[in-house]
């Protein structure tokens, strides 16, 4: 029985010797992955929000879109969005009702979620299909 206790050791150490070579493979990947850097989210131009519970709005703000990814070539970016990364407050006009308002609304992140606010408090989110 000894013997044959020893022949079954052998794949299982094989095989921890393989899993535990995955996991430092894994945290390899995720290093490498984490030291890349972030995307800037930002809110396209001209997008409709809504802005109170009866209300949208098209937001244009004073950021240059991006318009090929990585291309580090401001030349062909387009105006009219707004950055929320790095940013705790971001100036915005609303085309509401063929009025434009200047608001700065508020920006609030939480790991990779991002809140906003208008001065009145109100958060801004997709515009409902029904406005």
């Amino acid at each position: 029985m000894g013997v044959r206790k020893g022949k079954q050791m052998m794949p299982m150490k094989g095989l921890l010797a393989a899993l535990l070579t995955m996991l430092v493979g894994c945290d390899q990947v995720q290093e490498i992955m984490d030291n890349q850097p972030k995307p800037d989210v930002m809110l396209g131009a001209g997008i409709e929000v809504q802005i109170d519970d009866d209300r949208t709005a098209r937001v244009f703000g004073p950021d240059h879109c991006e318009t090929g990814f990585g291309d580090n070539d401001p030349s062909n970016d387009e105006p009219g969005c707004t950055l929320l990364t790095g940013n705790d407050r971001v100036q915005v006009t609303l085309l509401v009702d063929d009025r434009k308002i200047q608001e700065t609304w508020t920006v609030t992140r939480d790991n990779d979620r991002y809140t906003i606010a208008r001065p009145n408090g109100y958060l801004i989110r997709t515009a409902r299909a029904d406005n």
